[in-house]
């Protein structure tokens, strides 16, 4: 059995298990002890990060600490825990004592892999006190590099922008893994006198956005502070189908990708689309009605009803632009132009390469792009984000959709 207890510790530890292949396991346990700062389930896996506390004793004391922690310090002293079964035995704010085999995870993350089910597994867990002086084991996991409180939570975790959005300085997290159902988290508690009021809860998927808006009384009365609107809308904007109505509504249907109603109509290649579905998920470029027709039937529905089939637009450079909307209005953006390197042209981002030595990015709109935005965002309030191409001396082309979830990722590239 071997001890983890400090950052140099795991250091060595990640040294020696540096050329461990991607879904495997090394020989030989650990034990790591230390505090929860958040958790999550993946598939039938659950997943909890875990900061080392060797002892009560270093629990108490971050406990009773200013509620800083310094983000090159977090990251030294995190560990990822793997569950197979998908049963968490801890909390966020838990102190947790576990023993495992070390792993890689099939994205390649180096955890402890804690078997139920194996010989020599062990977890012990129990809530530290908290103390009156700080925000809390909790809060202290969640301060990053922000010296202060916290003032905006990105819901759910699963996108993992912890760590850019640690790097803003601004209060920001993604550490809850709550997506809209069950009992709602409660809002940290904000210090006498400050200046923005309570908390911010904002989505960082479409699925969130719609359930936040929809209990957006409930969560307004908790003490979240939101920026949304009727669920509705929200769930209009999510839909690249319902999307495409708001656009015929609003008579910008143009400064859209030609639609084609048929596979027999279209023009190939083009490109065919899930109506719900974020990150590239559900989208092709098909060479052929039989490519269209086969990609529709894996996954089930069909034309008009889970799927739409609109114009490729050709082009390696694409825009995308995150918006701070209030009732339609545009109040601030950030725009980033990516260019793509693709032989044929024809691609579909992630599955493309960028030149990131090209990418620029620069604050607000050309005045003709924000009219055809709030053409389309009527009655939206919330941060979105459009990804689009723009034509030379014409209105932007909304090459992809809109999605009232902030697209953050976008601006600070954590992959």
């Amino acid at each position: 059995m071997q001890y983890v207890t400090d950052a140099a510790e795991l250091a060595e530890l990640r040294l020696a298990h540096t050329d461990l292949p991607k879904g495997e396991r090394a020989p030989g346990a650990y034990s790591v002890t230390g505090l929860i700062l958040a958790t999550r389930v993946h598939r039938c896996d659950g997943f909890a990060d875990l900061l080392l506390a060797p002892d009560q004793a270093t629990a108490d004391v971050a406990a009773a600490d200013s509620g800083i922690v310094a983000a090159a310090t977090l990251d030294a002293c995190k560990l990822q825990l793997a569950f197979l079964d998908g049963v968490l035995p801890c909390e966020v704010g838990f102190l947790v004592r576990a023993r495992g085999l070390v792993g890689r995870s099939p994205r390649g993350q180096l955890s402890l892999y804690v078997d139920r089910a194996g010989e020599g597994y062990a977890v012990e867990t129990h809530r530290p006190p908290l103390s009156e002086a700080g925000a809390g084991v909790a809060a202290v996991a969640q301060a990053g590099s922000f010296h202060g409180p916290e003032r905006f939570h990105l819901v759910p975790d699963t996108v993992r922008w912890e760590k850019p959005l640690s790097r803003l300085g601004l209060g920001a997290h993604n550490l809850l893994s709550w997506k809209g159902e069950g009992p709602p988290p409660p809002p940290p508690p904000q210090p006498a006198g400050v200046k923005w009021g309570a908390c911010w809860l904002l989505p960082t998927t479409d699925g969130a956005a719609v359930l936040i808006a929809a209990r957006r009384h409930e969560l307004s009365a908790s003490g979240w502070r939101l920026l949304t609107c009727d669920a509705a809308v929200v769930s209009a904007l999510s839909n690249k189908l319902a999307f495409f109505g708001l656009a015929q509504a609003a008579g910008l249907e143009g400064c859209l990708p030609r639609h084609f109603t048929s596979l027999e109509s279209a023009a190939y290649p083009c490109v065919l689309k899930a109506a719900v579905g974020t990150y590239g998920r559900g989208v092709y470029v098909v060479a052929s009605a039989e490519e269209a027709r086969r990609r529709m039937g894996r996954h089930g529905g069909g034309l008009g009803v889970q799927w739409l089939l609109q114009e490729l637009i050709p082009g390696g450079e694409e825009l995308s632009a995150s918006l701070l909307v209030e009732e339609g209005a545009v109040i601030d953006s950030v725009t980033v132009a990516y260019h793509y390197v693709s032989e044929s042209g024809e691609h579909v981002w992630p599955r493309v390469k960028e030149d990131k030595s090209r990418r620029r990015s620069w604050r607000g709109l050309p005045a003709e792009h924000t009219a055809v935005f709030e053409g389309l965002l009527r009655g939206f309030s919330g941060v979105c984000n459009f990804n689009y191409k723009a034509r030379p001396a014409a209105a932007p082309t909304a090459d992809d959709e809109v999605g009232p979830a902030p697209e953050y990722a976008s601006v600070l590239d954590p992959h």
